[in-house]
């Protein structure tokens, strides 16, 4: 199915692995802004990094920080944070289609990606967040919720003030987590290669 992609395959073992560590990175490092107070999320840079890897470490990575973020949120709002990685699940669906017969990686084809996921991540996370704003006292990232009232006080509906704020953050987020995560995959390839980890 991907004979003339740019994909190169390597060994089950390694994609699981690789997707674990991954996952694992995402969710420190969405802690991390988190607590910082950041206005973009960085949680999706290794899940980009995961996708090129894999299908099975795409995934793996999505699954690892799906676990880790209900992990660590209170338990009256585990059951709404377990819908968030469906925007991280989107990116990786999103490279691995978009690379599916594709030979090479251009910088027109990553901006291509880039606009798909900045699009649909925020979409996604609008729907989930507007579930979770009526259902839950959710607290959503401090420069979301303030842009997405800010919104709602014009009486624009919920679910388009809570899209609409996300656009300007995962603007630059999702420009970040494509273009570093291509980056440390090309590191990775490097890598897999001396150590003849590529299957040709």
């Amino acid at each position: 199915m991907e004979q003339n992609s740019v994909f190169k395959k390597y060994p089950l073992w390694f994609e699981l692995l690789a997707g674990v560590i991954f996952g694992a990175v995402n969710s420190v490092l969405s802690t991390f802004f988190v607590d910082i107070k950041s206005p973009i999320f960085m949680d999706t840079i290794f899940a980009v990094t995961a996708a090129f890897v894999g299908w099975w470490s795409g995934l793996a990575s999505v699954v690892v920080f799906d676990i880790m973020s209900i992990l660590k949120t209170p338990p009256d709002l585990r059951f709404v944070v377990a819908f968030f990685p469906l925007c991280v699940l989107a990116m990786v669906v999103i490279v691995r289609l978009v690379y599916r017969k594709r030979d090479r990686v251009t910088f027109i084809s990553l901006i291509f990606v880039y606009v798909l996921c900045w699009i649909f991540v925020s979409a996604i996370g609008a729907v989930v967040s507007t579930y979770a704003f009526s259902q839950f006292a959710y607290p959503d990232s401090y420069s979301i919720k303030y842009i997405t009232m800010m919104f709602a006080t014009q009486h624009i509906p919920l679910i388009f003030s809570a899209f609409l704020s996300r656009i300007p953050v995962n603007a630059l987020d999702k420009l970040v987590a494509v273009f570093l995560g291509w980056g440390i995959y090309l590191l990775i390839e490097k890598f897999s290669r001396k150590a003849k980890l590529i299957q040709d």
